[in-house]
């Protein structure tokens, strides 16, 4: 598992096929689409719905 940050992805989509393309490669770890809800952790344990 890599985490690297490379900039901005120019076309997300394709650079997901052409990584899932690699044998032995289950997923890419690219969001291809905006969430419709974020959650962001509290130091209290709760959270807030953005």
């Amino acid at each position: 598992i890599l985490d690297c940050d490379f900039g901005t992805i120019k076309n997300p989509k394709v650079l997901t096929q052409k990584i899932k393309q690699i044998t032995g490669v289950l997923e890419s770890g690219i969001f291809l689409r905006k969430p419709d809800i974020i959650y962001r952790a509290k130091i209290n344990g709760k959270f807030d719905i953005i």
